[in-house]
């Protein structure tokens, strides 16, 4: 009998349609309590040895910690948000800058150099568009793990659009469109690098296979030992929460023209663009973000399996098996 009496939380940063824990609690016997935490509280946690009981967090991240030997949390296989990259770089709107191959040589900023978006972009830059991740010069204000020696890497001590506005740096990465500082000109000073991103993504994922994956879902460590079971329920809630979006059509009434996104993305992704699980799909993105972060000079080791990345006990977990 496990010995922990209280209720597990799990700790949801940034994905919309994981929000539908909260009519999910109940899975294999365990209830959960579902919060909404930011991502910068979640991963100071992480990195200050404290995680949650469980939590959306950085793959990218994960995998490096693992890496350094880290032992104090364990993935399931559950990617709550993903995201492409090619749209998420933004010049001034007077930029010469027309293709992802012109930032050699350039000033770029993000968010964090160990970010999962960035190790994404990086590698995107590399083996599609022939720009190393050495050709460009970094910058970031945020840095939760050492710049690896080598890398063009300096502080960013400004607002990062700031910067771009004012020509301290050619480019910035934002998941999102970037709000303009307060006084500093209307959103169409800014665009982004690519006429037509989304053609950009589409072509790649057609091309790779690739969805790329951002957030991973962590347990403790700890508590996995006294509840055995916390795995497989955990992986249950995200997936039933996961269906109850999809029925939902999340965001469909929100945006004209959504329910036409809708249709293309389910015929494009076979129906389930979020899928959960170690299928061979899910193995090759993972295996393709480690081979960046070892090429980045971020992590020491190969993975020959990403298997060894998670619970034992969910290696095997598929969404089909949950009725």
């Amino acid at each position: 009998m496990a010995s922990f009496t209280g209720t597990p939380k799990i700790a949801v940063v940034g994905s919309d349609h994981a929000h539908t824990l909260e009519m999910n609690r109940t899975c294999r016997s365990i209830t959960f309590e579902y919060t909404v935490r930011s991502f910068d509280e979640v991963q100071r946690q992480v990195l200050e040895g404290r995680p949650p009981d469980a939590c959306e967090f950085s793959l990218a991240n994960y995998v490096v910690l693992r890496d350094r030997g880290w032992t104090s949390g364990q993935a399931i296989p559950v990617f709550p948000l993903r995201g492409f990259r090619h749209a998420s770089v933004y010049v001034r709107s007077d930029s010469a800058l027309e293709s992802l191959s012109d930032l050699s040589g350039r000033r770029l900023a993000v968010a964090e150099y160990v970010s999962t978006g960035v190790v994404w972009l990086r590698g995107i830059l590399n083996e599609h568009y022939g720009v190393h991740w050495s050709n460009i010069r970094w910058y970031s204000s945020d840095e939760h793990f050492p710049v690896p020696k080598g890398v063009a890497h300096a502080r960013l001590a400004q607002n990062p659009v700031t910067a771009l506005l004012t020509g301290d740096v050619d480019a910035i990465l934002a998941s999102r469109r970037p709000k303009l500082p307060e006084n500093e000109g209307s959103p169409g000073v800014l665009r982004r690098l690519l006429r037509d991103p989304h053609q950009a993504e589409r072509d790649y994922l057609l091309s790779t296979g690739i969805y790329p994956i951002a957030h991973v879902v962590v347990l403790r460590s700890n508590l996995l030992a006294e509840i055995p079971e916390l795995a497989g329920a955990a992986f249950e809630a995200f997936v039933r929460a996961k269906r109850r979006a999809y029925e939902r059509r999340l965001g469909d009434t929100l945006l004209p023209w959504s329910d036409l996104l809708w249709d293309t993305a389910e015929k494009l992704f076979d129906g389930d663009p979020m899928r959960y699980g170690l299928d061979a799909r899910n193995r090759m993105i993972i295996a393709k973000l480690c081979e960046y972060l070892r090429e980045q000079q971020l992590i020491d080791h190969e993975t020959e399996d990403v298997g060894v990345l998670f619970v034992p006990e969910s290696v095997v977990l598929l969404e089909d098996q949950i009725p």
